[in-house]
């Protein structure tokens, strides 16, 4: 499992950024944003020496809420726009 973690990263500061699972939503700027909040979460966490498998289920909850915010927030968008 080479390179998990690594992957397991990009995929929250991704995710994190606004990139939809469904694709073609999203822009860079918010990626790099994410990439901030993740990179600073997990540094902060790791300064204040919080175990490793506590620190990626924390970030693993972030992606949860990610996803759930992204997902809300483009149905409800969709939905305005095609009643519109």
């Amino acid at each position: 499992m080479l390179g998990f973690n690594t992957i397991f990263m990009i995929f929250a500061m991704a995710v994190f950024g606004g990139i939809s699972l469904r694709g073609g939503r999203g822009n860079i700027e918010d990626v790099v944003a994410g990439i901030f909040f993740i990179g600073t979460l997990f540094t902060g966490l790791s300064f204040l020496d919080v175990g490793v498998y506590l620190r990626y289920a924390i970030v693993g909850s972030f992606i949860i809420a990610g996803v759930i915010i992204n997902s809300a927030r483009f149905e409800i968008r969709d939905r305005l726009l095609t009643s519109a």
